[in-house]
């Protein structure tokens, strides 16, 4: 889209420092590959394959291509006791693997799906319903953060990522005319 530039936080660092050239992407735009996550159950990948297809349509995003990792990545989230955000990918190989493949497949960038966890414990629980409630903290950026940066570093495309939750009931009043 030509009024959208995205740039994930390690490169914009890189790029602070001198040390990468960023390049605006304007006529033609990115190529972009769907990752998504071996972890995320079959009907909740479906629902997100339908999100990227309503997103092609009808804003014409260019999505070419969407690969499932080879095996689940594995996402841990946790939070410091000074209360910031933070986890851990356990198989990064998967991750880098699938990315690869989206990129031999040409595409330029690449948006990810991983399933994080929701109930693992009653403080994550708490922790995850303040988020989808748009309170606290945003607990499940730090590890956000970890998947992105590991794929930009990595392979120097733009990376975006999403969570993969259970979904919730839409409610009646969602679509109001």
């Amino acid at each position: 889209m030509k009024n959208v530039l995205y740039v994930e936080g390690w490169a914009l660092d890189e790029f602070s420092r001198g040390k990468l050239h960023l390049k605006p992407v304007l006529y033609g735009g990115q190529n972009i590959g769907l990752l998504l996550d071996r972890g995320i159950e079959e009907d909740l990948r479906i629902r997100h394959i339908h999100v990227t297809n309503a997103a092609r349509a009808t804003l014409g995003v260019d999505v070419s291509n969407c690969v499932i990792t080879a095996r689940e990545i594995g996402v841990e989230v946790k939070l410091s006791s000074s209360g910031a955000s933070w986890g851990s990918i356990s198989d990064i190989a998967s991750l880098l693997d699938g990315a690869k493949e989206l990129i031999r497949l040409g595409c330029s960038a690449i948006a990810v799906v991983a399933r994080f966890p929701e109930d693992e414990d009653e403080n994550s629980a708490q922790q995850f319903e303040q988020y989808r409630q748009g309170k606290g903290v945003d607990y499940i950026a730090g590890t956000e953060a970890i998947i992105s940066r590991i794929i930009t570093k990595e392979l120097l495309v733009p990376c975006a990522h999403a969570p993969a939750f259970s979904p919730t009931d839409a409610g009646r009043d969602v679509l109001s005319s």
